[in-house]
């Protein structure tokens, strides 16, 4: 995998992260949650560990030398630093 494939899965996992987060938001917002939604709610949790345990095997995951990164916690801060960088330009 290499560091542009890196950064899209991350992009792909935070909008996953965004989305969970909005529906948990509505589920806790319910004043009376169904058994449904209770459901759903401990699949989105499992889900959420899912996420953490692929971002934890990226961080140790070695890269490619043609990308310059030697291992998947380089991509990662790598990716954060560049969004940061292009926030500031939209600002």
């Amino acid at each position: 995998m290499n560091y542009t494939d890196i950064s899209e899965r991350i992009s792909t996992l935070m909008q996953e992260i965004r989305d969970i987060r909005e529906m948990n938001a509505r589920y806790w917002e319910l004043n009376v949650q169904t058994q449904a939604e209770h459901a759903a709610h401990a699949t989105r949790e499992i889900r959420l560990l899912q996420i953490k345990e692929e971002l934890s095997r990226m961080m140790k995951m070695p890269q490619q030398k043609d990308d310059a990164l030697a291992t998947g916690r380089e991509a990662l801060e790598h990716h954060f630093l560049m969004r940061r960088k292009m926030r500031r330009k939209g600002n």
